[in-house]
């Protein structure tokens, strides 16, 4: 189950990295959808602001693979919630212990960083345009289009909302596929079928490999 989970969301994380490291056909507010509140803060400036601090990592000469995978760690992580990311996950099932809530977001983060930098070059020669975002108080919901490389448009739709960091992503669906409501099936089968604390070992299993 964790498996396929993990497949479907290295995908779902890769096109997410790919479509932030090449330049938007274009950004722009939907004067219906605007934010009367957001200025240089906007959800488009955040994800503008990670697409030029990747551009220059990556022409970096500098850095070696190691750092320049370390810089792009953190610069992909500055744009996730993960702790909201992981909370929507777990559902009913999200603990109300503080450090149980720690461990947890400290699993899915690690799982998904410990692979999603390989599947990047699956999908690095896609080109994307970004549409207007479209506001529901401090949530937002960004529409991309991606096109393959046979010529075939598929849909990413990135939600954000506002924290005490600034914009940050929650959740994202391609083709779709939401982050969030695959992994959320996946992890309530498991503890449906056999419990907690089975997913949990498998979470721990899977991020010792």
């Amino acid at each position: 189950m964790i498996r396929k989970t993990v497949s479907v969301c290295l995908t779902l994380l890769a096109l997410l990295i790919v479509s932030l490291v090449y330049p938007p056909v274009s950004y722009g507010y939907d004067r219906l959808n605007s934010c009367p509140t957001c200025e240089d803060d906007s959800p488009e400036q955040t994800l503008k602001n990670k697409v030029s601090q990747i551009q220059d990592l990556i022409q970096n000469d500098k850095l070696d693979k190691k750092e320049r995978k370390e810089f792009l760690r953190q610069i992909v992580e500055s744009l996730f919630d993960m702790h909201e990311l992981t909370r929507r996950i777990l559902g009913r099932h999200w603990p109300k212990d503080t450090d149980e809530q720690n461990k947890l977001v400290a699993l899915f983060n690690n799982l998904l960083e410990h692979n999603y930098f390989r599947h990047v070059e699956m999908v690095k020669n896609m080109e994307f345009s970004y549409g207007s975002p479209r506001f529901d108080g401090d949530v937002v919901k960004i529409h991309s289009q991606g096109v393959l490389p046979n010529g075939e448009k598929f849909e990413i739709v990135y939600s954000m909302h506002r924290t005490s960091g600034g914009w940050k992503i929650y959740d994202l669906s391609v083709w779709g596929i939401s982050l969030v409501s695959n992994f959320r099936s996946q992890t309530n089968d498991i503890i449906q079928r056999y419990s907690y604390q089975e997913l949990i070992t498998r979470l721990e299993k899977k991020n010792l490999k």
